[in-house]
């Protein structure tokens, strides 16, 4: 069950992460053939100025071809088209107009014939509507209660109020490598104890990279590289360092998403909980920090995905969560220090935007 959780939220974060990295195919090309050719081609009751055989480019969904030979002997004819990414081909064939001449004088009765045998009998007709529901029986007797699930991970405190001024968090990918991502919002990384523990640091970005996928993804999958060094770098309007916290060892105890929303156009949130090895105050370079800025999604930029379950009226999807309990790892020392332990994935809260469908909860197991 455990490993089920993973996945499925290790899918939505990658599943983010492509939509933060790839921008959606929103064309696709028409080719359109006729018999005989020449003809007109109008879309969405505009006219193309095209004549088959022609090729146009569409955006992706329904619309509406209609073919003609203006002042012809041929009847119009009118396509619905669902255009896909790609390519997309339609051919039609125009029939002719029949004409009609005047009816000619009616004939004398012929004779009544023979009647002719029974005609075989019919295909079976469509089944009729559904008929009203019944009434709900009666209740029947609660089943035996299930053991109990083993207990989520203690939530982390409350944040403590933000630090004022512009944060950038350095993740390091080598031994002087590091990655750059803005942070929104940093507190934390003081010392909750003197000597004997830190508190928990609290990040919060808009943007996500590759290494930071790389970390939640570490996270999930309860990897032993999950532990990362990092540096916490205070610049000014310039960009240039004026304080530095170095963190050794440190690993993320908290990771929350805000909740995917068709109706909710702004930059969607990642928030981090991490629990640092060690905490140490460092000189600052006093240099600009070079910095490439994160893709950046929106709640609404989402695909939602569930096996065997038509996704494609999802409207939101809440409470996209994990926490990692911290375990005590040498309770003898002064200081303590901790360990991830298996991390634990809340259920998932997905509704649709089709009324006549109710609200699910996804259990992720």
């Amino acid at each position: 069950m455990q490993k089920n959780r993973k996945s499925i939220a290790a899918s939505i974060f990658v599943t983010l992460a492509l939509f933060c990295s790839v921008a959606q195919a929103q064309n696709g090309a028409l080719k359109v053939t006729s018999f005989p050719s020449g003809a007109s081609v109008k879309i969405d009751g505009v006219d193309t100025g095209k004549t088959t055989p022609m090729s146009t480019s569409l955006s992706i969904g329904d619309h509406t071809v209609v073919v003609w030979i203006p002042n012809s002997g041929w009847n119009p004819d009118t396509r619905p088209v669902t255009i896909v990414s790609g390519n997309n081909d339609l051919s039609v064939t125009l029939l002719p107009m029949l004409t009609v001449g005047p009816p000619g004088p009616q004939g004398p009765k012929g004779d009544k014939g023979d009647p002719g045998p029974a005609g075989l009998q019919g295909a079976k007709g469509d089944p009729g509507a559904i008929g009203p529901m019944g009434l709900t029986g009666p209740t029947g007797q609660a089943g035996p209660a299930g053991p109990p699930g083993p207990p989520a991970p203690a939530a982390p405190t409350p944040p403590p109020p933000p630090y004022s001024g512009i944060y950038i968090l350095q993740i390091a990918t080598g031994p002087s490598t590091y990655d750059s991502v803005p942070l929104t919002s940093f507190a934390g990384c003081s010392e909750k104890v003197l000597g004997v523990e830190y508190e928990d640091c609290y990040f919060q970005v808009t943007g996500l990279t590759a290494s930071l996928l790389q970390w939640m993804n570490d996270t999930l999958n309860g990897s032993g590289t999950s532990l990362r060094n990092l540096i916490v770098s205070k610049i000014d309007l310039d960009g240039v360092e004026v304080a530095r916290l170095q963190i050794s060892n440190g690993f993320v105890r908290d990771i929350s998403l805000s909740d995917a929303d068709a109706s909710n156009a702004n930059p969607g949130k990642l928030s981090l909980v991490l629990v640092p090895g060690t905490v140490t105050i460092g000189t600052p370079t006093g240099t600009t920090l070079a910095l490439n800025q994160p893709s950046i999604w929106r709640n609404n930029n989402f695909v939602f995905s569930i096996q065997s379950v038509n996704g494609s009226g999802i409207s939101t999807v809440q409470g996209i969560h994990m926490s990692v309990p911290k375990v005590v790892s040498t309770p003898m020392r002064a200081r303590l220090q901790f360990l991830p332990g298996t991390p634990h994935i809340d259920d998932i809260f997905v509704s649709f935007a089709d009324l006549s469908r109710q609200p699910k909860i996804l259990k992720v197991g």
